[in-house]
């Protein structure tokens, strides 16, 4: 910040803490929602019309990296108390 001649000052590392647990939720829901539309293979994927058109299931939550990336997660959401009911 100094070398940028920034007068705002840095968060702590408890606040930027606190900020990324605040922000957590969305995260999930996006991790958990638009991820696997995005990690789906280009000849797999459906159009808006057909995804909401069937059971709403998605090749991407088949994807061998959405299940890596979302194992790596889960635990992390579960943490922070985001899969309690």
């Amino acid at each position: 910040m100094k070398q940028l001649d920034c007068k705002t000052q840095p968060f702590t590392k408890e606040e930027l803490k606190a900020s990324m647990k605040q922000r957590a939720s969305f995260g999930m829901i996006i991790s958990m929602t638009a991820l696997p539309l995005m990690m789906s293979d280009k000849d797999e994927a459906k159009d808006l019309d057909e995804f909401m058109g069937n059971d709403g299931c998605t090749p991407g939550y088949k994807n061998e990296n959405y299940k890596k990336i979302m194992m790596n997660r889960m635990p992390m959401y579960d943490e922070l108390g985001l899969l309690d009911i």
